[in-house]
C-alpha cells in the first residue's frame, strides 16, 4: 500500500499544474442529498459451533470389557447402558455386605429390646395389689415387681354333685347368690371339670367354672352359691379376679425409680419402673455404630458394583467410541475416554463482545447466524448468556455472549459461523453518510453563510445537528437538517501528510504554458522535440 501511495504522489508531483488542478477538483467531495432510511447498528462477530453439551465417559473401575452397547452415530438415552465389566468380583462383595447388614440389625434390634427392657410395663389395665420392690433394688431378669389385677369380671368355682353335671356346659346361664347380702347375679358357664372329685362325705362332685361382669362391689374376698337350671351347687365358691397378673423385670440391674403403689390404677402400657443400666445403654450404643458401619459398607458394595456398569449421563449422540467388548482398562488407558457423547438437542457457540457493546447485549436477543459451510441459509440463535467474566488483551476487554440455536439444520460442531445482533434500529429516520459529519456534530450544507466566522468551504454553510443511531456507513439525524437538504459529502483531511505532500507537489511545479526548465532533458532550443514549443502552444491555447 506504501508503494502505491508513493507512486500516485510521485505521479501527480510530475503533472503540470492543469493537470493537477483537475485531479484536486476531482478529488473534492459531491453532494449528498438528506433521506430517509432505516439504519441498524449491529454486534457482529465470528465464532465456532459447539454442542449444547458434551460428556467424555471416563471409568475408575480396572478389567475386561465384557460387553458395549454403543457404536458412533447411535442417539442415546441419559440412563442407558454404554459397557459393561465384569461384575462377579464387586457382586461377591455386595453379597457379603448385605449379611453383615442383616447381622448387625439384629444385634441392634437385641439391644435395643434389652433397653426398652430397662423400663417396665404393666400388661393389662387394672389395680396394683401390691408392690414388690422399690428404688435402688437390684433385680435380675425375671424378678416380681408388681401383681397387678382387673376387677371388670370375675369368676367362681363352685362344686356340683357328679349326677347333676351331666346336662351343665359351657354356656349355660347361671344365678350366683351373694353370701351374706343375698344379691343374685347372672353369669355364664365357662368350663366344667373333666374329673370328679370325693369329698369328705364321700360323695363326688366337678367343679363348674362360672364368670360374670362385676357390678361394682365383689372382690376376691366374697362367695357365692350357683343355681343352673334346676341343678343347685353342693357348697359355696369364693370370687376371683378374671385377669391378674404379676409385672416381672426383663433385665438385670438397680431400680432407679418406681412410679406406682398399691391400690393404684395402671394402664396396659404404662411404666410402672425403670431399671439403670450402664452396660445395656453402652450395648445398644455400639449395636447402632456396627449398624451404620455394615450400612455403610454396603453401600460402598453396590456403588463398586454400580462402577461396573457404565451408563450415559446425558441423552445426546455418540461422536466417539475409544474402548469395545474384550478391551482391557488399566492404568495405562484408565484417563482416556472410553466415549464421547453430545448433547445435539441445539447447538451454541460463544461470541466475544467489546466492553463497549457489551452493555447493549441482553439474555433473549436474537441472532442471525451463517455459516461458509452452509451456503445460502441463515440460521437464528438466541443470547442464552452474557458472561460477567471479561478478558482483556491488548487494552480492551471482551466477554463471551453465550448464544443457542434450536433449529440448526445443517450446522455441525466445529463449523466457523458469522453472527450479527442488531442492537439498536431507527426506523425511516433522517440520514446522512457517516463521513458528511465534521468535528463530530457539524455538516456542510449547501447555501450562503450566515457569517464571516463560518469556516465551511466556499458555496456551503456550517449547521450544527444532533444524531442519534449509526451503522458503518449512516448516521440517523435527529435535528438540524431538512429531507432533501444537499449536504457536503465525505470531506478530506487537509492535515494529512498525503494531502500536504500534493498540494507542496502542486505549489513546486512549472506553472501552465512553461516549458521544462533550461538544461533539463527536454532543452533542445530547436524545439525539434516540442519540449518548448509544444508545450508553449499548449498552454497559449488553453
Amino acid at each position: 500500500m506504501l508503494f502505491v501511495i508513493l507512486a500516485i504522489i510521485l505521479s501527480f508531483m510530475g503533472c503540470s499544474s492543469h493537470t493537477k488542478k483537475k485531479m484536486l477538483e476531482a478529488m473534492k467531495p459531491e453532494n449528498v442529498t438528506v433521506e430517509r432510511r432505516t439504519i441498524e447498528q449491529k454486534v457482529t462477530g465470528s465464532s465456532v459451533i459447539k454442542p449444547k453439551d458434551s460428556y467424555s465417559i471416563m471409568t475408575i473401575t480396572t478389567g475386561e470389557i465384557r460387553a458395549d452397547y454403543i457404536n458412533e452415530g447411535d442417539k442415546v438415552q441419559k440412563g442407558d447402558k454404554l459397557y459393561q465389566f465384569d461384575p462377579e468380583t464387586p457382586q461377591n462383595s455386595v453379597d457379603s455386605a448385605e449379611i453383615a447388614v442383616k447381622r448387625a440389625q439384629q444385634s441392634y434390634n437385641d439391644a435395643q429390646k434389652t433397653l426398652s427392657d430397662l423400663s417396665i410395663h404393666s400388661d393389662i389395665t387394672g389395680t396394683v395389689s401390691e408392690v414388690f420392690i422399690k428404688e435402688g433394688d437390684g433385680v435380675a431378669n425375671g424378678a416380681k415387681i408388681a401383681s397387678v389385677y382387673s376387677d371388670s369380671y370375675m369368676k367362681i368355682r363352685v362344686p356340683f354333685n357328679e349326677a347333676d353335671t351331666s346336662d351343665i356346659s359351657a354356656g349355660s346361664d347361671a344365678v350366683l347368690t351373694v353370701a351374706g347380702t343375698g344379691n343374685e347375679l347372672m353369669g355364664k358357664v365357662t368350663a366344667v371339670s373333666s374329673s370328679s372329685v370325693t369329698t369328705a362325705g364321700h360323695s363326688k362332685i366337678r367343679y363348674v367354672t362360672i364368670e360374670l361382669q362385676n357390678p361394682g362391689a365383689l372382690t376376691n374376698s366374697d362367695k357365692a352359691t350357683a343355681q343352673i337350671g334346676d341343678r343347685a351347687c353342693s357348697d359355696a365358691g369364693q370370687f376371683e379376679y378374671v385377669k391378674e397378673h404379676t409385672i416381672c423385670a426383663e433385665a438385670t440391674g438397680k431400680i432407679a425409680s418406681v412410679s406406682i403403689a398399691a391400690g393404684d390404677s395402671v394402664r396396659s402400657g404404662q411404666t410402672v419402673a425403670k431399671i439403670d443400666s450402664s452396660s445395656a445403654q453402652s450395648a445398644a450404643y455400639t449395636a447402632k455404630l456396627g449398624l451404620d458401619d455394615a450400612k455403610l459398607g454396603l453401600e460402598k458394595a453396590k456403588k463398586g458394583l454400580n462402577d461396573y456398569t457404565i451408563t450415559a449421563p446425558i441423552s445426546g449422540t455418540v461422536v466417539t467410541k475409544n474402548n469395545k467388548a474384550g478391551d482391557k482398562i488399566d492404568s495405562s488407558n484408565a484417563q482416556t475416554p472410553m466415549c464421547i457423547i453430545y448433547d445435539m438437542s441445539s447447538v451454541k457457540f460463544d461470541l466475544n463482545v467489546d466492553e463497549i457493546d457489551v452493555a447493549k447485549i441482553k439474555v433473549g436477543q436474537e441472532v442471525t447466524v451463517t455459516a461458509d459451510a452452509v451456503a445460502d441459509k441463515t440460521f437464528t440463535g438466541i443470547v442464552e448468556k452474557v458472561s460477567l467474566d471479561g478478558t482483556s488483551a491488548n487494552g480492551v476487554t471482551n466477554y463471551p455472549v453465550t448464544v443457542a440455536i434450536a433449529d440448526y439444520g445443517e450446522l455441525l460442531p466445529g463449523m466457523n459461523i458469522d453472527a450479527e445482533i442488531i442492537v439498536d434500529k431507527a426506523e425511516n429516520v433522517l440520514s446522512v453518510p457517516v463521513s458528511s459529519l465534521v468535528r463530530g456534530n457539524i455538516v456542510y450544507v449547501t447555501g450562503d453563510k450566515e457569517n464571516d466566522s463560518d469556516n465551511a468551504p466556499e458555496g456551503y454553510r456550517s449547521v450544527e445537528v444532533k444524531t442519534g443511531i449509526s451503522d458503518d456507513n449512516y448516521i440517523e439525524i435527529i435535528s438540524g437538517l431538512n429531507e432533501n437538504d444537499e449536504v457536503r459529502g465525505q470531506e478530506i483531511d487537509l492535515s494529512s501528510d498525503f494531502e500536504k505532500m500534493m498540494m507542496q507537489g502542486m505549489q513546486g511545479g512549472p506553472e501552465e504554458g512553461d516549458g521544462p526548465p533550461e538544461g533539463g532533458p527536454h532543452g533542445g532550443g530547436d524545439g525539434s522535440r516540442g519540449g518548448g514549443q509544444n508545450g508553449g502552444s499548449s498552454a497559449g491555447q488553453q
